[in-house]
């Protein structure tokens, strides 16, 4: 089920929010899966790893990734050095 929201979403971003904000069991969905801006460590390692290694891309949608929170997929849309 996860690999085909993450093809169904693909680089949309509006739609990746529409999806969190639909599926997500995270307290994020309520703002349509924005988890702002962290650091590296902020999160789950799983999590961490996938979004701060730099040959995963930009502006589409990455994963699914298992955390002990269970099913993510991630979108980034931009980096930025902290």
């Amino acid at each position: 089920m996860m690999e085909a929201m993450k093809n169904d979403i693909g680089d949309d971003f509006k739609r990746f929010g529409d999806y969190a904000a639909k599926y997500s069991q995270c307290p994020s969905k309520k703002v349509k899966g924005n988890l702002g801006r962290f650091k590296s460590g902020d999160m789950a390692p799983p999590f961490d790893k996938l979004v701060f290694n730099p040959k995963s891309p930009t502006e589409t949608t990455l994963g699914p990734v298992q955390t002990q929170f269970g099913w993510h997929l991630i979108y980034i849309k931009a980096r930025s050095k902290l």
